[in-house]
This record gives structure tokens, sequence and C-alpha cells, in this order.
């Protein structure tokens, strides 16, 4: 029996099959990728801020944190934080989100690093984040640190502040849907397109989007980031207890030039099956 016109083959199929396997497996378990990702000696800084505060050291804090921070009630906050912690040691102790940005301000190179932790004690658990900048050739400049318990293992979630729907929100969130949407049905179009030639280049091509439009649902403001990759074309994230959903969109450059090219590559795929070659000349006696 011939085959339909739109299958694949067995290694086209298995490359596919792979790589959403792959990319299905980091969006259900996050935190095993946070732990490879994240630098060592970045956390080696924001795990001894939290264990000074867990010893009741302070002084570590006081000298490092941004001086907008510095109050005269600063340390009666930090201990506020501190009986946060429940006594004793805690089971387990896990990095839950990290976030690096980079920039440059003459010839200093400085990041800044966004780290949540979660601790989990026999009875509770106690989410911890921290924020500092840092160069190699400079002391930490601590900008925040937020400690908070929970009921149950990461529902900082719920601790996200509500999303405030206004003009840009609304108009972000339903072009999420438009590209999402688009990119799932070219997707599956090209599977099913008579053509064989690089057809899992191109589904894999269908499925990532370049740059970035973000909104912050708490505030509303818009943002963009030109040099941006992500499979899917949209993405959602929010930094920690207190912040708000962030939603980016990507251009699906991808799925625009399937849908293009799409007449060429059947077209080139039926003049493959079809060609004749010409007849040989007879030759000269």
């Amino acid at each position: 029996m011939k085959p339909p016109a739109w299958s694949l083959s067995g290694r086209s199929v298995g490359l596919i099959v792979a790589v959403l396997v792959i990319l299905s497996g980091t969006s259900c378990r996050p935190r095993q990728w946070i732990g490879l990702i994240a630098d060592d000696s970045i956390e080696a800084v924001a795990i001894g801020y939290l264990d000074a505060l867990l010893a009741g050291d302070l002084d570590q804090i006081t000298r490092d944190i941004d001086s907008p921070q510095r109050s005269p009630d600063l340390p009666i906050k930090l201990l506020e934080m501190r009986q946060h912690f429940p006594n004793g040691k805690f089971l387990s102790r896990e990095l839950i989100n990290y976030q690096s940005k980079w920039r440059v301000t003459g010839s200093a190179r400085r990041a800044r690093h966004d780290l949540i932790y979660e601790y989990h004690y026999p009875d509770t658990w106690v989410v911890a984040r921290v924020v500092f900048e840092y160069s190699a050739t400079e002391t930490p400049n601590l900008k925040i640190i937020q400690v908070a318990p929970r009921s149950s293992s990461s529902s900082w979630v719920s601790m996200i502040r509500p999303p405030r729907f206004s003009p840009s929100v609304a108009i972000i969130l339903s072009l999420a849907a438009v590209v999402l949407g688009g990119i799932v049905v070219t997707f599956i179009v090209c599977l099913r397109t008579p053509f064989k030639r690089r057809k899992w280049l191109w589904a894999l091509f269908i499925l990532v989007g370049f740059g970035q439009i973000l909104v912050d649902t708490g505030s509303g403001k818009i943002g963009l980031r030109l040099l941006s990759i992500q499979i899917g074309g949209v993405s959602v994230i929010a930094n920690g207890p207190g912040t708000s959903w962030v939603w980016a969109v990507s251009f699906p450059l991808g799925a625009i030039l399937f849908w293009v090219r799409r007449r060429e590559l059947v077209a080139r795929e039926h003049r493959s099956k079809t060609y004749i070659p010409p007849l040989p000349t007879a030759l000269d006696p």
C-alpha cells in the first residue's frame, strides 16, 4: 500500500519526538534545570547571606546591603525574618528560581542576580529570596532579602500579586494567544504537508520564537528584548514572593516563513516525483 503523501520518515519522526520530549521535560521539571544553570559562586554568595541570617549574624548583611535599604530599624526587620525559620536544622534546601542579568558600566562588568530558595522543615516550608549585584572585583551589593513561611511546598506562587488588567496587558495576552495558537496550527500543518526535504528542520524552526515583548501584569509596563529565543513563542514567569506575572511573546518567524514557502516546498516535492529524464540523442556514425 502506498503511504499517505504527508507521512514522515522514521528518522524525522524520531528526531521531532525526541526534541519534544526534551522540551516537555524541561517545562515539567524546571527545578532540575535551574540547578544546572545556576553558577556555584553566585549561589555561594546567596547562601552565605541566608546562613548568616539563620545564625543570627547580621553584620555581613548590614555591611553589604544597599544604602537606600539601610535604616535604624533594619536589625529589627532582619530579626523578624529570622523568626520565620523554625528552630532546628532544615531537612533540605532547594534553589527554585534563578535569574541573572548582566550590564556593563565603563570598564566594570556587573550582574544582578535573583535567587529563591525553598527550605523544608519537618512541619513547614520557608521561602527565601536574595537579590544582589556582584562583580569579580567588588564586594556584593545586597539589594533585597525576603523570607516568608509557607504551608506547602513551592506555594510562594500563591503570594504573587494578582494581575491588574490594563490595555497593555490585554493586548499582550491576546497577542500571546494568537502566537501560541498560530505556532501549534502551523506545526501540525507542516507535519501534514506533502514534502520530505528537511521537514524535521522546518518543524523545529516553527516552534521557535525570536525576540520578546514583555508585559508586567502587576504594573502594566511593557519591555522589549531583541536578542532572545524561546520555544513555543510564549512564556510566563514570576520572580518570587511579592512579584507579579511577566508574560513574554516572541515573533513566530519560522511559522510565518513556512506559510510563505509552503507552496514552493510542495511544488518542489511534486517536481522531484514527476521528473522524466530526456531521451539520449543518437550517436553520429
